[in-house]
């Protein structure tokens, strides 16, 4: 779940979300959340919650229509920029491990060929 700032007024219909315990007292009355068992501050949403431009929220998965009302924390896009780069750098890892592998795997058939000789 990321960090959200809300940039316009956004109202979520499913799902779950990451709230801060005073956006929760809120909504936690009325009935439009519940607690999510062994996950702190993440509610499911039993009713349209509605939350002003500005507001922090946590989302799995928004969909378009949410991410165009939405924009990730400065926190959070340092993580999913980390996360872009350690993906990268895996891509580049497995690259350099299978042209190792072919450079070696020409080698010994060369100094197989070789041997046979």
């Amino acid at each position: 779940m990321f960090e959200y700032i809300t940039t316009a007024i956004l109202e979520l219909f499913t799902g779950r979300v990451g709230l801060s315990e005073k956006q929760a007292a809120r909504r936690l009355p009325v009935g439009s959340i519940k607690p999510v068992k062994k996950q702190k501050r993440v509610y499911e949403i039993l009713a349209p919650v509605q939350f002003k431009s500005g507001e922090i929220i946590g989302l799995e998965n928004p969909d378009k229509v949410t991410l165009s009302k939405v924009e990730l924390t400065p926190r959070s896009q340092k993580l999913v920029d980390k996360i872009a780069a350690d993906e990268k750098q895996a891509e580049i890892d497995a690259e350099v491990e299978k042209r190792l592998a072919e450079k070696e795997a020409k080698e010994k058939a060369a100094a197989d060929k070789k041997a046979a000789k």
